[in-house]
């Protein structure tokens, strides 16, 4: 058992050792996020909310009317000083100026300070609606209302810890109207459940047997008095201020209780995951929670099995690509992790694992550390929600947003009356698999790359059947037949013998050409080809290279070649029906017990009373049946669920969990899916283990998902970006922290009026931890742009930069501030933005080149993981507004600085390095290769000799073709965009601008499944991107070049009206080629 304390101690660690920087078990009131409810706002506030059950009360008054109050009562200097100070006041300068001159009367400085507070009653709501927009934001981060009412405080030392917090909480929020602030308050009492904890750790016990939940806070205290006064000292009144001591000024051991009430941020969540987390430890079951097999090869075979070799389908209600479909079938099978760098799916990928989840009768557990990835997965899924149990906490503490959807559901079931069907997606249909196997056996015969060119010409020509091949076959290849002049006499059969006796010198050869047969061979010729545009003498000389049984099967490919890219999807409507009619049915086989719990559980849905975690805690039996997924965040009691009782569990930005924290969830689950990324953000600790014990497997291990990464669990990466329009917003992240391996395209447009990436350097400076210019330009770029994106994020490097602009904003600009209101502008710093997104992103860097670096987060180990989550946020556009350069950041042994400096190395790029910078940065390419790929002509050596050749045909062709077609356009050969390649792009030779693609298919992926779907997936994310594409196969150019040519002409006429030499007459120009 010691050796198994040793293993875990980290852990334990981790679970009993709490932050005294954790407002829940340590506070000290500093009148920014901890208030004194009676010293800030009197004793009229203080006496309604510990009477009233729920209140709305304005502040603001109450505030200034006390204070003043007590200014008035003072009758020194010193006096005056002493009240700031016991109210955690700042000493305003007023009062300062006035004690350094001499004679100055107690009364005039007592007026002074009042007229002042007068003047500054304004700044009171101002002050308020930063308060409000923290908590609102850690809201949106964390799914937890962090702003309460703590009382029943306690102080205790034990040891080196110590504790000073309120054992009970009310939720409160507040509320600004018209520069008037109030306090209002509907939520129930809860117990801080951190602090529970840790007394019981420390076997200390306070229990309560009544439930308190709807009691006022006067009416518990009440309970508490008569309930404890036997082991402890309690208070005859909860009026007072509350305990403010310093650390080292508390050493009783045991249980002080204090009067007062505080006004602050508090999370008191957390005690149910450390006493199921004990559990777990205590009982042995961490090792098995997420098992993993040695040989990998198995995860991998799961996968291909389903997709290609059994009789495999699965849904989907968003448009998914191949890694996301491997990703989601991984997942239903098997423990997985899921990659997700910013902006590849991961959120459509979670809801079609969902969708599959629900379809195939399973139940799962979702769990995000950040509440605005479960709202994005809330709308993602579309009709689907109504079978989802979304434990969210609302920004503005309403109920009726946790039961309305529920009272929707229960009407929708007791009123079901429908039905419907839908099929199953495959990823390669069975019709794209035999197409496989005819390509297949074609491409393994020594002579294809011949056969196939004979085929098509031939086709061309005459229209392929296999009589007629059979005909030619029967012509002898050593006669030429001229077939030119054979057409001018053609119905003159004497003439025709005498022309071909006379062409070949067949005269000498009387005994093995005779008048007979060569009447025959005529007769073939008259009969099949004397009409047809064929240069007969061509094939025949080629005629010991045909192969007929490979010609049959070329035409086969050839009325089978229009490879389909759309994405199905299901329609969601349909699957809600069917997913519908199986709940019912369970509900239908309800026995009579199940029926009263499931008229109780209505009852108290549409009586909409109930605390939800009451709710869920009281009605879990029949949540369980009705509700296959319940979507919520780490800190929701689900003590009503036990080991394994959840199909599967998904973890969402799994990255951002702590390993204690993330593993009692997966320990509710059969099968484990960690969806996150270890380039991204890592989590925030609430807990303070110092242990980096290299021998103990946990001492460098930070979130589960490095505990899953450590544990060899299998990982598939989501490969392509969709978010950014532009790929030069994203190449840089791809490259330095992706490996190249991040699939990134522009977004195709025909005109484009601003630059992706815009930096302006302002020169500021950065004193009194802001840097005033750059505010200024963040505010001037704002406005400048707040009517042409739909959605702005202004970005902090830190948060007393971020806090500085919200201030400005908030004091000088109405019309930013409502836009923040109304969440089309947030405001975050490069701590806490992981999770959002915007059309436009305008960052403040806010440093100068004399910034010590190395104290500030991005020098910070984890400071790259925040600078890779930071500039990957815009959709459309980044601003970068900065007061440093590169070379102001000297070598540096950091790897979190060097990442930055790259990065202002990037910045100072122009768009065309910074799209293609996946090569500039390959210092292995060499300079000549390196133009090549940023569209230069030059044919690639990595193409093999069928592409070339299909190349060098197209090429030449579009020159006949098109009138100095290369004057007024580049053919560029692998044309780079971003990370990929277009193998062919034509474009304006003036202005470089893409007009049309063509992706050229030579039957590469022969070989495999997995190489033909690969192939669809990255030509079909160039469709998704709006590229123009043309897919053009070897076996269909010669064919259907006509076509093919309608089809680039429709693009290429756009920029130039002149081109056409010969515009082909009566052409219709098809959708699909």
């Amino acid at each position: 058992m010691e050796e198994v304390n040793k293993k875990y101690k980290k852990i334990l660690n981790d679970l009993l050792n709490i932050s005294k920087n954790d407002s829940c078990i340590f506070s000290n009131v500093n009148n920014k996020t901890i208030f004194d409810v009676q010293k800030k706002f009197g004793d009229g506030l203080f006496n309604k909310i510990i009477s009233e059950k729920d209140f709305n009360l304005p502040l603001t008054q109450i505030n200034n009317e006390y204070f003043i109050n007590q200014i008035l009562k003072c009758n020194s200097i010193e006096e005056l000083i002493s009240l700031y100070k016991a109210f955690n006041e700042e000493i305003p300068d007023e009062l300062n100026n006035l004690l350094k001159k001499n004679n100055v009367s107690i009364e005039k400085i007592k007026n002074e300070l009042i007229k002042s507070m007068e003047i500054n009653r304004q700044k009171f709501s101002f002050e308020w609606k930063l308060i409000v927009n923290k908590a609102r934001a850690l809201n949106e981060q964390n799914n937890l209302w962090p702003i309460h009412l703590g009382f029943i405080y306690i102080t205790l030392r034990i040891d080196n810890k110590v504790v000073q917090a309120p054992m009970f909480f009310k939720e409160v929020n507040i509320k600004i109207k018209n520069s008037m602030v109030s306090i209002v308050s509907i939520g129930d009492i809860k117990i801080n459940e951190k602090l529970i904890y840790f007394l019981e750790s420390n076997n200390f016990l306070l229990n309560i047997d009544v439930d308190y939940s709807k009691m006022s806070i006067k009416e518990l205290f009440e309970v508490i008095k008569y309930s404890w006064s036997q082991n402890f000292r309690i208070p005859e009144t909860l009026k007072g201020f509350i305990p403010n001591f310093k650390d080292n000024e508390i050493n009783n051991n045991t249980v002080m209780i204090w009067p007062g009430v505080s006004l602050g941020f508090f999370e008191p969540t957390g005690g149910y995951l450390r006493k199921l987390m004990l559990k777990i430890l205590k009982e042995g079951h961490l090792d098995n929670i997420l098992e993993v097999e040695f040989d990998k090869n198995i995860y991998k075979k799961t996968i291909i099995d389903s997709i290609f070799k059994k009789n495999f389908g699965f849904y989907k209600i968003v448009h998914s690509n191949l890694s996301q479909d491997k990703a989601i079938v991984s997942a239903l099978n098997q423990n997985t992790i899921i990659w997700g760098p910013p902006g590849t799916g991961k959120s459509q990928t979670i809801t079609n694992i969902l969708t599959n989840i629900l379809m195939f009768n399973k139940t799962a557990l979702v769990v995000s550390q950040k509440k605005a990835a479960l709202e994005v997965l809330k709308n993602r899924m579309e009709s689907l929600e109504i079978f989802c149990l979304f434990i969210l906490n609302d920004r503005e503490m309403n109920k009726k947003k946790f039961y309305e959807p529920m009272k929707n559901y229960i009407n929708f079931l007791e009123n079901f009356n429908l039905n419907a069907e839908e099929r199953m997606i495959k990823i390669i249909s069975d019709k794209e698999k035999e197409l496989m196997k005819l390509t297949n056996s074609i491409m393994k015969n020594d002579l294809v790359k011949e056969n196939i060119i004979l085929f098509s010409e031939f086709d061309k020509a005459n229209g392929y059947n296999e009589e007629l091949l059979n005909n030619l076959m029967m012509l002898d290849h050593n006669i030429k037949f001229n077939i030119e002049e054979l057409r001018k006499i053609k119905n003159k059969k004497n003439k025709m013998v005498k022309h071909i006796i006379k062409y070949n010198n067949l005269q000498k050869n009387k005994h093995q050409y005779s008048s007979k047969k060569i009447k025959q061979q005529i007769n073939i010729v008259a009969n099949n080809f004397i009409d047809k545009p064929i240069d007969l003498d061509h094939f025949l000389v080629n005629k010991d290279k045909i192969n007929p049984q490979l010609w049959n099967k070329l035409d086969l490919l050839k009325h089978n070649n229009d490879r389909k890219n759309k994405s199905w999807i299901n329609d969601h409507n349909n699957l809600k029906i069917i997913i519908a009619k199986k709940i019912i049915e369970k509900i239908k086989n309800f026995d009579l017990s199940l029926k009263a719990k499931y008229n109780d559980f209505a009852l108290d849905v549409r009586a909409a009373s109930l605390d939800p975690t009451v709710l869920i805690k009281k009605h879990a039996d029949i949540i369980k049946i009705i509700y296959p997924v319940i979507i919520t965040t780490p800190e929701t009691d689900l003590q009503s669920w036990t080991k394994g009782e959840f199909d599967y569990a998904l973890l969402d930005e799994s990255s951002q969990i702590y390993l204690e924290k993330g593993l009692p969830i997966l320990y509710l689950a059969k099968i484990k899916i960690l969806a996150g990324d270890d380039q991204q953000m890592q989590p925030s600790k609430w807990f303070a283990s110092k242990l980096d014990n290299e021998e103990n497997p946990f001492g460098k291990i930070e979130s589960l998902l490095d505990y899953a990464v450590a544990k060899g669990v299998y990982a598939l990466l989501l490969d392509k970006n969709y978010r950014s329009s532009f790929a030069s917003l994203m190449t840089f992240n791809s490259q330095i922290f992706y490996k190249g391996e991040l699939d990134v395209v522009d977004t195709w447009k025909e005109n484009n009026d601003f630059l992706p990436i815009e930096v302006i350097n302002v020169e500021g400076v950065w004193e009194n931890s802001k840097n005033d210019k750059e505010i200024d330009e963040v505010i001037k770029q704002t406005l400048f742009n707040i009517n042409k994106f739909q959605k702005i994020i202004i970005l902090a490097f830190n948060a007393s930069q971020q806090l500085a602009i919200e201030s400005k904003i908030i004091e000088s600009h109405p019309e930013l501030e409502q836009a923040i209101n109304e969440q089309k502008i947030l405001i975050r710093n490069i701590e806490n933005i992981q999770g959002d997104e915007g059309d436009l992103l305008i960052a403040s860097i806010a440093y100068d080149k004399n910034t010590k670096l190395h104290a500030t987060y991005v020098a910070k180990p984890g400071g790259k993981n925040a600078l890779n989550v930071a500039t990957s946020r815009a959709k459309d556009k980044m601003i970068v507004i900065k007061s440093i350069n590169s070379e102001d950041i000297i070598n540096n042994t950091s790897e979190d600085i060097m990442v930055f400096k790259e990065w202002l190395k990037f910045l100072d790029m122009n768009e065309e390095e910074r799209k293609n910078y996946k090569y500039y940065k390959n210092e292995v390419i060499e300079n000549e290769e390196n133009e090549r790929l940023i569209n230069k002509t030059n044919v690639s050596i990595e193409i093999d000799n069928l592409t070339n050749i299909l190349i060098k045909s197209i090429q030449e062709d579009l020159e006949k073709h098109f009138e100095d077609f290369n004057s007024k356009f580049d053919f560029v050969v692998n044309y780079s965009i971003g990370t990929l390649q277009i193998p062919v792009a034509i474009l304006n030779k003036s202005t470089k601008q893409f007009i049309v693609g063509m992706f050229l298919d030579t039957y590469k992926y022969w070989k495999s499944y997995d190489e033909y779907v690969l192939d669809k997936d990255i030509e079909n994310f160039f469709i998704i991107k709006k590229y123009p594409i043309q897919r053009i196969s070897l076996l269909n150019w010669n064919i259907k070049k006509e076509l093919i040519f309608a089809r680039i002409l429709d693009h290429l006429k756009k920029y130039k009206e002149d081109i056409l030499k010969k515009i082909p007459e009566k052409i219709n120009i098809p959708q699909n080629i």
